[in-house]
């Protein structure tokens, strides 16, 4: 079948189509369902909006707002932020930030009320330094052998990819001042050896227990739970024995259906912005044409958490409007007015005149 190639009139058409059969043309919608569609509209008449006002159909009837942002002003950001500290959450500016959408959108309006997050909080009667300290940890060699052994204490593992996963700022501070995980666990007084078992003879038999115990302690299965939690070593085993993690589970008895969760789940507020920020290092492009491309995934989360792209990008502190913009010289020229075509005329008449006269 040939490719469809889209112009303004097909467009339309298709718009008006999908409208009459009583088809969703929602933006979201449309960018993960329609997507060469949508594409085209951008590409053909400017913006999916006008894409839409241009079949003849008004924008706000086909828009769907399905969490409606609430109305802010000052009274409402003050009761919002004494009502997260009275709820045992912190209110500093970064975990407001990452903590969740709603959040992220009370940390915006408070910036555009208040002129800055501080000032929100210290307007809600709280002091904006202890809020601070409370949050950021200070480093030294007795810090990190300290916060080791809280970890001890509560119980949680001490493999270093779990910590890197669980604790990345005791991990890169132990990295920094004592110049990796082994020698700080070393400091510690931690013997390596109850934690890195280089002789353990991995057998189906001993894997096929240690999976039982683990769903008997109801304890995930799934791959992330397991790099989680340090048990990389016993996957590892179980692949190589049993030729992959699915085979295993079924070999001790357990559905892989029942323990493997779906992928989705992995992303959260915080991951998300980890990504975007990871991107714009990298110097990639954030508009969400190239991330719709190469990055679906990332996209589809960023606009589960914070309604969409653009404020996912905010969010981790770029200004948007920077990275939406993918000029072409095809582009250049769909963006001229009639404007700017005569001023282009009189200035290449006005330049064949001056090498008439040279």
């Amino acid at each position: 079948m040939p490719k469809k190639k889209w112009n303004r009139e097909l467009v339309i058409a298709s718009i008006q189509k999908i409208h009459q059969s009583g088809g969703k043309l929602n933006g979201n919608y449309a960018q993960q369902h329609r997507h060469k569609l949508y594409m085209a509209g951008c590409v053909y008449l400017g913006s999916w909006k006008k894409a839409i006002e241009a079949s003849g159909i008004s924008y706000d009837k086909v828009r769907v707002l399905e969490r409606p942002h609430p109305k802010w002003s000052k009274d409402k950001i003050l009761c919002q932020i004494k009502k997260l500290h009275r709820a045992g959450q912190p209110i500093n500016s970064n975990h407001v930030q990452l903590h969740s959408a709603k959040t992220s959108r009370l940390y915006h309006s408070a910036v555009k009320y208040f002129g800055g997050w501080k000032q929100a909080v210290e307007a809600a009667g709280f002091d904006y330094n202890e809020i601070r300290l409370q949050t950021f940890r200070h480093w030294s060699k007795s810090a990190i052998a300290k916060a080791i052994e809280e970890r001890v204490g509560q119980g949680l593992t001490l493999n270093g990819f779990a910590v890197y996963l669980e604790d990345r700022g005791l991990y890169h501070a132990a990295k920094r001042y004592l110049g990796g995980w082994k020698k700080a666990l070393r400091f510690a007084g931690i013997d390596l050896r109850t934690i890195f078992n280089p002789r353990r003879i991995w057998t189906k038999e001993r894997v096929r227990e240690e999976i039982i115990a683990l769903h008997r302690n109801s304890i995930p299965l799934n791959h992330a739970a397991l790099k989680k939690s340090g048990r990389v070593n016993l996957m590892a085993a179980a692949c190589v024995l049993f030729g992959s993690w699915r085979k295993a589970i079924r070999f001790s008895g357990l559905r892989y259906a029942s323990v493997k969760k779906a992928r989705f789940r992995w992303w959260t507020p915080k991951r998300v912005v980890y990504m975007i920020r990871r991107l714009e290092r990298a110097g990639i492009r954030l508009n969400s044409a190239a991330i719709q491309k190469s990055r679906a995934g990332l996209l589809q989360a960023a606009i589960r958490y914070f309604d969409c792209w653009s404020q996912a990008v905010e969010a981790a502190g770029y200004d948007y409007s920077r990275h939406s913009k993918v000029w072409s010289s095809k582009a250049w020229v769909r963006k001229l007015t009639d404007d700017d075509l005569r001023k282009i005329d009189r200035q290449s008449l006005k330049m064949s005149k001056i090498r008439e006269r040279g």
